[in-house]
């Protein structure tokens, strides 16, 4: 799928400290947990529901599962969970097209360089998306095991906005065995000059995807 890059813009930047976000590593039995919130959504672009059910496998290996958030009542395997591949998020969609969303929510102003790929870990067939501010910045898909979708990005945000990173269960319309992975790294570059929004319109000035680069893995690359 084409890479859709929703808007652009150039704003001075000063480095200062600059900090590193690892959603793996930073995994929480708490929602939100830091700057992460693991959620879903009916729709890109959607509300995002939070998940209200933690849990923790207490024999990780029985059945591949070590950690995760699901809500009782919707569906067992729509959720997000921490992959026991190594620095993997795993995130399952929904039966009626629900997309699992994982969210990461600026602590200060500034510039984050992020970078990562999706990757399917079941037999996945789904689509995958990432919006800033609830904007579409990328979309892909996911086309079997090992199948990836990687990308890079410059993107300016003030305190309190978003880039969410979500699975859907892509054309088929079936979510049966659409485990997908993310693995992500989110680093920031604090920005001394970007302006406040003054009206939700202003969102598309104030909270850029400066630069997105998008690749495509193959599963038959992985082999």
């Amino acid at each position: 799928m084409p890479l859709t890059l929703a808007f652009l813009a150039l704003l001075p930047v000063s480095a200062l400290v600059a900090a590193t976000y690892n959603p793996y590593a930073e995994f929480g039995n708490t929602n939100p947990s830091g700057v992460w919130t693991y959620g879903y959504a009916s729709t890109v672009g959607g509300a995002v529901t939070n998940f209200s059910d933690y849990f923790a496998d207490p024999a990780p290996q029985a059945n591949g599962q070590l950690a995760g958030w699901v809500t009782s009542g919707v569906d067992n395997f729509l959720g997000a969970y921490k992959s026991p591949a190594a620095g993997e998020i795993l995130l399952h969609p929904g039966p009626t097209g629900q997309y699992a969303v994982l969210r990461f929510t600026a602590p200060e102003t500034a510039v984050f360089q992020i970078a990562g790929s999706f990757r399917g870990i079941d037999v996945a067939t789904t689509d995958v998306q990432i919006l800033v501010n609830s904007l579409s910045a990328f979309t892909g898909s996911i086309a079997g095991q090992n199948d990836q979708e990687v990308f890079s990005a410059s993107v300016a945000l003030v305190t309190g906005q978003t880039i969410d990173f979500l699975v859907g269960f892509g054309s088929n319309g079936s979510y049966q065995q659409d485990a997908t992975g993310l693995t992500l790294a989110i680093t920031s570059s604090p920005a001394t000059d970007v302006p406040e929004p003054r009206t939700t319109g202003m969102l598309a000035l104030v909270a850029l995807a400066m630069g997105m680069r998008r690749g495509r893995r193959c599963a038959s690359e992985n082999n």
